[in-house]
């Protein structure tokens, strides 16, 4: 099994709206910033995604999404989570269910958050159960 990497967050005020990736334990997670609070809408819109790429070739049955914001948020939704946690603070913990073969790519759909100008997303990591919903070995 690999070592874990602590992901490194670098502060840079002139960064725009790109894609920014960390890792986690066997998943690297990329999101997008593609809606901002303007013409009448009240949230952000962030889309994440994941890739599983199990070094021991373990499957995975639930998933648990960390999204560090830069900022508390509120009334935060997900369109393919089984759970949320955290509102009302700057760490969301987002669960999901998926079956993923050792090597697997997720689109976790996009979330939705409430909160004060300029939230961005400091750093996520995706970490999952080791387990196989159709007991598969490895």
């Amino acid at each position: 099994m690999k070592n874990y990497v602590k992901p490194m967050v670098v502060a840079n005020d002139g960064l725009a709206e790109s894609v920014y990736m960390a890792s986690g334990d066997c998943y690297k997670v990329t999101w997008t910033l593609t809606q901002k609070p303007e013409g009448g809408r009240e949230n952000y819109c962030f889309q994440f995604d994941a890739d599983h790429n199990a070094a021991d070739g373990h499957h995975s049955k639930t998933q648990e999404l960390t999204i560090i914001f830069n900022q508390p948020v509120k009334n935060v939704t997900c369109t393919h989570s089984t759970d949320i946690s955290g509102d009302g603070t700057n760490v969301i913990v987002v669960r999901y269910a998926y079956h993923n073969n050792g090597v697997d790519h997720d689109g976790l759909g996009n979330i939705y958050a409430e909160s004060g100008e300029g939230l961005a997303v400091n750093s996520a990591y995706m970490s999952c159960d080791h387990q196989c919903a159709y007991n598969h070995e490895w």
